[in-house]
């Protein structure tokens, strides 16, 4: 049974049950005003998803510690630069929103939230992250694209759950080694950085299904890139690539390769092993025409764009 309440302009609740179970879902988004927490009439135990979107808040709300059963926090645009210390008390906090504020630092506090599934950090300012967020041992999905980030923590690989990094348009001129103990990666996305070399771990995520490496430095890709077994989406334009290893046609499930803006002159001989390819785009390279004739021929069901 679905009930909803309304206390005058400050927010809106809805209660649902499920049998002798009451959880409380809190909205109070786009307010536009830096609103106190209504939590005096309020039996704030119940309450598992809070919305304050868009409430001008500069700070993490002091009293958020009464909330102790939340398990969704969403502070999208606010103005918050800090995230202090009372997030860490957040023990069954599973996903948490701070898109679009001007975060530049963390609370090591942050590293507390072991319940901690998936965490959207796009858009802020974050220049570094603590070794706290190493131990976030739940976490499955990571956003922190579109930061200044220069680093990512070298520690990254104890995050045994992660199944998606996205840190595009960053300022990371490096992948840590480490990155090869995340065995439940699939997907990795770092465009739009400074990178110049691939780790050979990253070779060794067998689970990573769809790999963006787009815009960076890169002048190599190793043999390994064959390993990668479960990969169906490869890009890798806007880089330095003068050549494309014959192992890549070992991957069976590849089914949309991007290699654009690089300066190839040719592709493999075996290039025609990649059944699975549906969409080839290799605009902006130096492909011959005789070499563009025997790609289309090599692959007559795939979409090719040069």
């Amino acid at each position: 049974m679905l009930k909803q309440i309304s206390t005058g302009a400050l927010f809106l609740a809805s209660i649902v049950s499920f049998g002798q179970s009451n959880q409380l879902d809190l909205s109070l988004d786009k307010q536009e005003i830096h609103l106190e927490m209504p939590h005096s009439n309020l039996n704030t135990d119940s309450i598992y998803r809070l919305d304050l979107e868009k409430n001008a808040y500069s700070t993490i709300p002091t009293d958020l510690s009464k909330y102790t059963n939340l398990r969704e926090l969403n502070l999208k645009d606010n103005k918050i630069t800090f995230v202090s210390a009372q997030i860490g008390e957040l023990k069954h906090l599973q996903r948490l929103n701070l898109i679009e504020n001007s975060v530049t630092k963390f609370s090591p506090a942050i590293g507390e939230l072991k319940a901690l599934e998936d965490i959207k950090l796009q858009r802020n300012h974050i220049e570094q992250l603590p070794e706290a967020f190493c131990s976030l041992e739940s976490l499955k999905y990571f956003y922190i694209s579109d930061n200044k980030l220069e680093h990512l923590p070298s520690c990254i690989g104890n995050l045994k759950q992660l199944e998606l990094l996205d840190a595009d348009y960053n300022q990371i001129d490096a992948i840590p080694e480490s990155i090869g103990a995340l065995r439940h990666l699939k997907t990795l996305k770092l465009s739009s950085n400074k990178i110049e070399e691939i780790p050979l771990e990253v070779y060794e995520l067998d689970s990573l299904i769809n790999l963006n490496l787009e815009r960076n430095h890169i002048l190599e890709i190793d043999s390994k890139i064959g390993e990668l077994k479960q990969l169906r989406t490869l890009s890798l334009a806007g880089n330095g690539l003068r050549a494309i290893p014959d192992e890549i046609t070992q991957l069976k499930n590849l089914e949309i390769l991007i290699i654009s803006q690089n300066q190839l002159t040719e592709m493999p001989k075996k290039i025609k092993k990649l059944k699975s390819l549906t969409t080839l785009i290799l605009k902006d390279n130096q492909l011959s025409d005789s070499e563009k004739e025997r790609i289309k021929k090599a692959l007559p069901n795939t979409t090719i764009v040069f």
